[in-house]
């Protein structure tokens, strides 16, 4: 069982131009939340989401893997769950990656974080 699960997306975009998801941690990890500010699974899951607006993302065939952030900008430690908003900015085909910037808000609209410039790059076959 995976600690953190991803209920949606609860909204794609026609466009493909952003995604709305929410996430909860798995109760058996609540005690997790006093440890981490961040909870590194619940994170991962909602920055993850921005794979499924790649255009002509196949997860059988490509495999894209967190790169970098350009900023972080952390408001409040995440709580249990919380909605992630994450917007495509762009495609960099010379450096192979894809751009997005991604919202993470509780359960009153608040930010929790802000994450400009998240980069996937697409992992290779070697």
């Amino acid at each position: 069982m995976g600690a953190a699960r991803v209920f949606g997306p609860l909204e794609l975009d026609e466009h493909r131009a952003s995604i709305l998801a929410e996430l909860e941690l798995h109760e058996s990890f609540a005690d997790d939340l006093a440890r981490y500010a961040l909870h590194p699974a619940l994170i991962e899951m909602a920055t993850s989401c921005a794979q499924l607006l790649i255009p002509d993302w196949n997860p059988v065939r490509d495999f894209f893997l967190p790169t970098s952030y350009a900023r972080v900008r952390v408001w409040r430690e995440t709580p249990a769950h919380f909605v992630c908003h994450v917007r495509h900015r762009r495609v960099d085909p010379e450096e192979n990656q894809a751009i997005f910037d991604a919202t993470l808000l509780d359960a009153e609209g608040r930010e929790i974080v802000a994450i400009d410039g998240l980069a996937f790059g697409r992992v290779e076959d070697p």
